[in-house]
């Protein structure tokens, strides 16, 4: 499988009109992540594995990441039926991974041959866990440079009096991100070298690959 042909050989990734979005558990408002941006050095992936399996027909692949930076704006609105325009709270974060990974599972799917005759191929994606997570807060507004930790917007002494609700919703708010992230680039990944890993099968299943001009 050529990472090259696939399109992701380059130094970052384009996740322009990507955003996520979660209600926070540990205090009641909304987390909107937008602005997402991913930073590689040089060539950030590369494929170490790729093994096709003739008793069952399927295809095993799994592209690792040497070091990738994931970075977004988190905006926190109240639960209100019609969100303000102006966020409680925002921040930006980085996430660093280091040696994460996406596996793949690709095998072939009969068509019904009425109505679209072949074989097609189905892929499942899962994220590999890197072995080194960091996550970066910074140009926090109502926040620590620091560390991630969002201001509750209750008052003067409802802010004292909160430090550990403020502490479980920062935690929270990184658990989120991650877990967004993770799940935004297995997706993005898995469509982005879907046409790659089906010809990679569907010439190891013997079907001769070709494009027309």
């Amino acid at each position: 499988m050529s990472t090259r042909r696939s399109g992701v050989s380059s130094s970052s990734l384009d996740l322009e009109g990507y955003a996520l979005h979660h209600p926070l558990k540990s205090a009641p408002y909304e987390m909107y992540v937008t602005d997402m941006r991913i930073k590689a050095p040089g060539r950030w992936a590369r494929v170490d594995k790729c093994r096709y399996d003739d008793a069952l027909g399927t295809l095993q692949a799994r592209l690792a990441f040497k070091d990738l930076s994931v970075s977004g704006n988190v905006q926190i609105y109240d639960q209100t039926p019609i969100l303000s325009k102006t966020p409680m709270d925002s921040c930006n974060l980085t996430l660093r991974m280091r040696r994460a990974g996406v596996g793949f599972t690709v095998m072939p799917k009969r068509r019904n041959s009425r109505t679209a005759p072949g074989i097609g191929v189905s892929t499942a994606a899962t994220f590999v866990e890197p072995q080194f997570i960091s996550v970066h807060a910074y140009g926090c507004k109502g926040g620590s440079n620091d560390s991630t930790n969002f201001r509750r917007s209750d008052g003067p002494e409802a802010r004292d009096s909160s430090v550990e609700d403020n502490e479980n919703m920062s935690q929270e708010i990184e658990q989120v991100f991650l877990r967004g992230v993770r799940s935004l680039l297995t997706r993005y990944l898995e469509h982005r070298l879907e046409p790659a890993l089906r010809d990679t099968l569907m010439m190891n299943l013997g079907y001769s690959i070709s494009y027309g001009r």
